[in-house]
């Protein structure tokens, strides 16, 4: 995500400028792309996850604590990473903007 975001932060030096980039030159490519890959990669993953952490079996009271935690980690990293990351890079995308923005005074 954080490539998308930059193709057009290298074309416009002016954060504003290359969001408005974003959605009207590539409207949801990148969003596409992350909503397609991240969750499906961590679906995947969880479902993986599932027979161990639903097993009965020898060896269960081992595998059993492990699978959900494991599967835990990946959905909060997920949600991470579609929710919390965008938010963030912005934050600090605004914070570089204002420092190398020049103050006008009267």
């Amino acid at each position: 995500m954080v490539a998308f975001k930059r193709l057009p932060i290298e074309a416009y030096p002016d954060v504003a400028d290359a969001q408005v980039d974003v959605i009207t030159l590539w409207p949801g490519h990148a969003a596409e792309e992350i909503e397609a890959e991240v969750p499906n990669a961590a679906i995947v993953a969880i479902l993986g996850f599932l027979p161990a952490a639903l097993s009965h079996g020898i060896g269960a009271e081992i595998q059993r604590p492990l699978a959900r935690v494991v599967i835990g980690g990946l959905v909060s990293a997920t949600a991470m990473t579609l929710l919390v990351l965008p938010a963030v890079y912005d934050l600090f995308a605004r914070a570089h903007e204002r420092r190398r923005r020049p103050e006008i005074t009267p």
